[in-house]
């Protein structure tokens, strides 16, 4: 069984285009040798029994699944069906466990765990071992919000999902996941929701109209996909021409 080792199917889905001889496929820009290349969703990021069963359902049934369903909603919102999205606390809920299940599936964090493990030089920790066993919750202090890419230039998104960058408060960050070309998740630090909030009104989401900001987020999206797990970034295939320059800086 291949199992997708950070990036799910259903998140490549929507960055896919159907080709005539592999179906549903990807471009992307291949971070080890800096190289623009296209495969199929369902192989892109496999490694053959890499999750157990056990672990594969408990991804799909208690991860995935619940997030599918908020899912359908941020499908309708990017198509305009719907003019607002405001997740229930259940929803919530799964964006939260999606996030953070998400970065327990990185390279960097199994690095991590393995560095300060005093038993790992005899029995390395294992990524399923670090999705099972860990209760580590890191965003309890966020609160959800969507960005809607108003311009010409699409959302690229890394291997790792989710990327990163400073929020207003130095100490602490936004954590953005890229959802379709035009509509990514983020989550923000709660001392900021009192921007979105008013008396009569919920801010649910903001648009993005300039151009340049788009290219700024996918270029964050490059530094942390080269900090954490420097595999691959997915998009527009101009997009990832532009980062596989970027990218030329950091060899």
């Amino acid at each position: 069984m291949n199992s997708h080792v950070q990036i799910p199917k259903s998140i490549l889905r929507n960055f896919a285009y159907k080709s005539k001889k592999d179906g549903y496929v990807v471009d992307y820009l291949d971070l080890h040798n800096n190289s623009i290349k296209t495969e199929r969703i369902k192989k892109l990021d496999t490694i053959e029994n890499y999750y157990s069963k056990d672990c594969e359902d408990f991804l799909s049934t208690t991860i995935e699944g619940p997030f599918g369903e908020i899912s359908k909603k941020i499908r309708e919102f990017a198509k305009g069906k719907t003019d607002k999205l405001i997740p229930t606390e259940e929803e919530t809920r799964a964006i939260y466990d999606f996030f953070e299940f998400t970065l327990k599936r990185s390279k960097f964090l199994l690095v991590e765990a393995n560095k300060t493990s005093l038993t790992s030089v005899i029995s390395p920790i294992t990524q399923e071992e670090i999705i099972m066993v860990s209760k580590a919750r890191f965003f309890k202090d966020y609160f959800v919000n969507i960005i809607k890419n108003k311009t010409k230039i699409d959302f690229v998104i890394p291997r790792n999902c989710i990327y990163v960058k400073k929020a207003k408060s130095k100490e602490k960050r936004h954590f953005i996941l890229p959802f379709f070309p035009k509509v990514a998740i983020i989550l923000m630090p709660n001392d900021e929701k009192k921007e979105f909030d008013s008396a009569n009104n919920h801010r649910d989401h903001f648009h993005i109209d300039d151009e340049n900001s788009v290219k700024i987020l996918n270029e964050f999206a490059l530094h942390t996909e080269v900090g954490t797990n420097n595999e691959f970034i997915v998009g527009n295939i101009n997009e990832l021409n532009r980062l596989k320059e970027i990218n030329l800086s950091f060899a």
